[in-house]
């Protein structure tokens, strides 16, 4: 079986001093125990792989990959 794990994108305002690009632990640590109990597991991080990218989406600012771009990578 196959099980994708996503990070999704990270919701921004104009006001935002700092956004922090951290690895989603807690998605690696569920990939090893599914790894470990035989899953194929695929992690999206979409802030991860994106980081610089700014899009709105339904009248919000958000950082990272877009909606079509995950559903891409998904297999």
């Amino acid at each position: 079986m196959h099980i994708t794990l996503i990070n999704p994108p990270q919701f921004s305002t104009p006001h935002q001093v700092t956004d922090g690009v951290v690895p989603p632990l807690g998605l690696l640590y569920l990939s090893s125990v599914l790894k470990k109990n035989k899953f194929k597991v695929q992690i999206i991080d979409c802030l991860g792989e994106k980081p610089e990218h700014y899009y709105k989406y339904f009248g919000s600012t958000y950082r990272g990959l877009k909606p079509k771009e995950i559903i891409k990578k998904i297999p």
